[in-house]
């Protein structure tokens, strides 16, 4: 078989994995507050002319006319949705598979990457495989958040400059700033794509750069400026007041930063594999895959210094820009930000493999050993996951106890996925006060995992506002069902 037809081949089946597994689990994983909020102001765009976020009960919080217009995030997700939807149709399904989309392009975008720079088209096939299969990947894949279209966005915005810049600089420079810019509407971790993109062009072209590729530069900029500006010129206070709430804590103004990089390994990186004080044995194994991408970045600095693989050594430094900006800069320190990094982990361990798979007989055992790690994990933690169905193993039973409960009439507070099924109405609300600042009283109340967080925090910091919500659930409801994760309360 020709070398071309086998890469094209491994090509489709690498996608065709990703695919299945995305799909798989996109039917089976749980639906969760985040998925419910953003899907609320792209239906609403197509359905009611506005981009309001109206499933958020609006008294009590600090997101000004939220319910009007949508500012504490950026707009690009809310757009594309309401494109996607207008062609694929509404629902928590077709919501998810636009992040399956955009997974796609974040996989072509690795693998372009990883050819460029090392001139070896295994490297870039063995750098998608791996991020194909990666279990933060595919739940981000899977999910109904803007993560992966912002992260696929910024390194098609790398793909684009590396893969221009020697035939067309000026081109080269708009489009990958255009890309940077798209990743920054989307959510604002996209400013690690301006990051890595002001590295890639000074590391590469800095001789070469001219007035005129700066200037072709901020063209993206101004327009996207102008017209996030068009959107928030209809309500600027709103838009100032969602933002600084948003921002709240996310980002200090004085820290330690030793603590910082303390909480960026134990919070971010060991809770995301599984080292918890409520981890399982099998969680816990989850270290092995990272344990896997470290040995492949020291391995990867060896090799490039070894081979004098100049183009690639771009990779560790990229690497360590966002991993520092990550440590440094942003105080909330969730796993699932870092499919915003991961690629990098899977490039720099693909092209070790490649380069030093000729060195001996034993580095390939060794190498295939942990290939073999790498990929049974990966498929083992997807696969338990999908075992799992929590979709319709906890979601769907709580769906089917309100279905007869609910209609047009009925007030029904928490749970806001809820709203999937049963339409962004208004008589559907996100209130974890249960009307404690609206006023508003509930037919229906629905505590689950997330609000039973949200009580515990506000029992420690207001309580006169937890023993209200504990009071009027205990004098005014009755429970009509429960899971391992719900419970549903009606009001006598």
């Amino acid at each position: 078989m020709p070398r071309q037809t086998l890469h094209i081949i491994l090509i489709l089946l690498i996608v065709i994995i990703f695919i299945l597994i995305s799909w798989l689990t996109i039917r089976t994983k749980q639906p969760w507050h985040d998925e419910a909020w953003f899907a609320c102001p792209a239906y609403n765009l197509i359905e009611n002319g506005h981009m309001g976020t109206t499933i958020k009960e609006t008294a009590g919080i600090q997101w000004v006319r939220i319910n009007e217009h949508t500012y504490w995030q950026p707009p690009l997700h809310f757009l594309a949705q309401a494109g996607w939807y207008k062609i694929f149709g509404f629902s928590l399904f077709s919501m998810r598979f636009l992040s399956t989309f955009f997974g796609l392009i974040l996989l072509f975008s690795v693998y372009s990457i990883a050819t460029s720079l090392t001139g070896n088209r295994t490297a870039g096939l063995l750098a998608m495989g791996l991020t194909a299969v990666d279990f933060i990947f595919i739940n981000a894949a899977a999910d109904g958040r803007m993560d992966m279209m912002s992260a696929a966005l910024a390194f098609a915005s790398f793909a684009a400059f590396l893969s221009l810049r020697k035939s067309n600089l000026p081109m080269a420079m708009l489009t990958g700033h255009t890309l940077v810019v798209m990743s920054g509407l989307t959510h604002p971790n996209g400013i690690l794509a301006l990051f890595g993109m002001i590295l890639l062009n000074l590391y590469f072209d800095r001789r070469n750069l001219k007035f005129l590729h700066y200037m072709v530069a901020l063209i993206p900029y101004i327009a996207g400026g102008i017209g996030w500006g068009l959107y928030i010129m209809e309500d600027p206070e709103a838009f100032q007041l969602q933002l600084k709430a948003n921002l709240l804590g996310r980002i200090h103004d004085s820290f330690s930063v030793t603590t910082q990089f303390v909480r960026e390994i134990t919070d971010r990186y060991l809770y995301a594999y599984g080292i918890t004080s409520a981890g399982s044995v099998f969680g816990r194994l989850k270290i092995l895959i990272l344990a896997g991408y470290i040995t492949g970045v020291i391995g990867y600095v060896i090799s490039v210094r070894v081979t004098g693989l100049k183009k690639a050594g771009v990779l560790p430094w990229m690497l360590l820009l966002f991993f520092l900006t990550f440590a440094v800069l942003f105080n909330e320190k969730q796993p699932r930000y870092l499919i915003y990094i991961l690629p990098f982990y899977t490039m720099i361990l693909g092209t070790w493999i490649c380069s030093a798979w000729g060195s001996s007989a034993v580095t390939r055992v060794v190498l295939v050993i942990l290939l073999a790690i790498m990929a049974i994990g990966q498929l083992g933690i997807n696969i338990r996951r999908i075992a799992n169905d929590d979709y319709h193993r906890i979601y769907e039973p709580v769906i089917e106890a309100l279905r007869d409960r609910i209609d047009d009439s009925t007030l029904v507070m928490g749970m806001p996925e809820i709203a999937f099924e049963f339409g962004f109405t208004p008589n559907i609300l996100d209130d974890y006060t249960f009307g404690y600042f609206s006023g508003k009283e509930a037919d229906i109340a629905i505590i689950d995992s997330e609000y039973r967080l949200l009580h515990s925090i506000i029992g420690e910091h207001e309580p006169e506002i937890y023993e209200d919500i504990q009071y009027r659930i205990a004098t005014e409801f009755e429970e009509i069902y429960s899971n391992e994760q719900v419970t549903i309360y009606a009001r006598h």
